[in-house]
């Protein structure tokens, strides 16, 4: 069986967004699973957007052919969505999308 993981980072903690963002960008590196996910949800969007150290990592992650998920009612709650789009996130109603992954056999892995 295919092990398979979506990280959801949804907390607005600089220290928590780094971690999950770094826990994405080395299990990727690494193999950690089959196939890694990255979502940005909630106030998160908000946290990334404000940091250049944040945008970076996200920059790397996708560097590694990856794309991140960014939850569009959010970023457009918190005034985010141009950014996270510039960004070069993928701008969506992530609820179905990661309900779809569970059905699939994701775990997922909230930040």
């Amino acid at each position: 069986m295919q092990s398979k993981v979506a990280v959801i980072i949804t907390s607005p903690d600089v220290e928590v967004v780094w971690t999950g963002l770094f826990y994405a960008i080395k299990g990727t590196r690494n193999g950690f699973m089959d196939d890694l996910r990255l979502v940005l949800w909630g106030p998160a969007e908000r946290t990334i957007a404000e940091s250049t150290e944040m945008q970076e990592m996200v920059k790397e992650y996708q560097g590694l052919g990856k794309s991140v998920f960014a939850c569009k009612t959010c970023s457009d709650r918190y005034g985010v969505t141009e950014q996270m789009e510039k960004l070069g996130c993928v701008v969506d109603y992530v609820g179905s999308i990661v309900s779809q992954w569970m059905k699939d056999g994701f775990q997922l892995f909230n930040w």
